[in-house]
């Protein structure tokens, strides 16, 4: 497909999630929970913002039901968290539904990186979105993470994002000055239109992989 036909596809997306208002449920992080919200209603999506573990069960099976998605964004982590995250992703597989994970700094601590990968080892991924470095962490490698931020070009992650795609099955994005799409199969989709000014508002890359 040509750059226009992809363009031409990404639009008839848009219109359709326009069109059907599906509901998201997002477990993501405190900084970025009101700019999440605000994304997905400015894109046509309806957010929910359920976390407790006690209710993600029937929050996920009424998600399921309406034709929704399941996201999750590991950013402000503590072990109330992770256990929020798998209870998320055990709702997910026992209504068979893929969920979306960004891996929030993987690389940075230890149980960041662990926990990313706790949660692909558990199954039912759909897309895993992160930075340069992110992707390389998960996939055993230094990423040189800076914080929440990538020392590395999105090129650069290439050979682990199609690692991680075959390995957990799931479509794999690097965000970066070129975004890249990688397929379980190893087919890749980039896309040239970075925008520097990103960089200086919080939450943009998580608002990113929501939509």
């Amino acid at each position: 497909m040509d750059e226009n036909g992809s363009v031409d596809r990404l639009l008839e997306i848009v219109r359709a999630v326009k069109a059907k208002g599906p509901l998201v449920q997002c477990l993501t992080n405190y900084v970025s929970m009101d700019f999440m919200a605000n994304g997905l209603l400015a894109l046509g999506a309806q957010p929910a913002m359920v976390h407790s573990p006690a209710e993600l069960d029937e929050a996920i099976s009424k998600v399921k039901a309406a034709g929704g998605a399941v996201s999750i964004n590991i950013g402000t982590l503590d072990l109330s968290w992770i256990e929020s995250f798998k209870s998320a992703v055990a709702a997910c597989k026992k209504y068979n539904l893929p969920w979306v994970l960004d891996p929030v700094a993987a690389g940075f601590t230890a149980l960041r990186t662990s926990t990313a990968v706790e949660l692909l080892e558990m199954g039912g991924c759909g897309v895993l979105r992160g930075n340069a470095s992110e992707i390389l962490s998960l996939s055993g490698e230094d990423g040189a993470a800076k914080g929440v931020d990538s020392t590395k070009g999105s090129d650069g992650a290439l050979k682990a994002a199609k690692s991680l795609a075959a390995k957990y099955g799931c479509v794999v994005g690097i965000s970066g000055a070129v975004d890249y799409v990688v397929s379980p199969e190893g087919s890749i989709f980039s896309c040239a239109h970075g925008v520097p000014m990103l960089q200086k508002i919080t939450a943009s890359g998580c608002l990113a992989t929501r939509q």
